[in-house]
């Protein structure tokens, strides 16, 4: 299956989802430094392989995309919505600490929204926008504000 988005195409193969990447290059200071960010943090998707303008990424067992389950009529689960929420937040607490070891320049997502997280077929959360990662020169990205005011108006109805 081949996914056309504006400034990407996702392809999903049988092993593995490859991401050809139109607007942004790869490097390896990247690709090192994402490695090591996620090294042993199950929230995050799994690079296996890439070149200057793709990234081969671990297929995942997608449940349903947060942003689909949050907006969904069905009665949602309690303690997978905190996780969803906790995961979110965990992206920048992450980002946070692993900038502490930087001399310079910050690690942050500049694409974190509930559009970018996943539900596994285990019921795990996972963000699935490596390349969004990037080092900038302030440690809060404007648009984390935004998925916070989306958590929070579509966890309303949670009971």
């Amino acid at each position: 299956m081949k996914i056309e988005k504006q400034y990407s195409t996702i392809e999903i193969l049988d092993d593995c989802v490859v991401k050809t990447l139109s607007d942004k290059k790869v490097s390896d200071e990247w690709y090192k430094t994402y490695t090591c960010f996620t090294y042993n943090k199950p929230l995050y998707t799994k690079v296996l392989d890439y070149n200057d303008k793709q990234i081969v990424m671990e297929k995942i067992d997608i449940w349903m995309p947060v942003n689909k389950y949050l907006k969904s009529n069905n009665l949602l689960d309690r303690d997978l919505c905190l996780d969803i929420v906790q995961s979110y937040f965990q992206v920048i607490v992450d980002c946070t600490d692993y900038s502490k070891g930087l001399k310079k320049d910050y690690w942050t997502h500049d694409d974190l929204t509930i559009d970018n997280f996943v539900i596994t077929e285990e019921k795990k959360v996972k963000l699935i926008d490596p390349d969004s990662f990037h080092f900038c020169d302030n440690p809060i990205d404007y648009k984390y504000s935004f998925g916070i005011i989306e958590l929070e108006n579509l966890l309303r109805k949670l009971k």
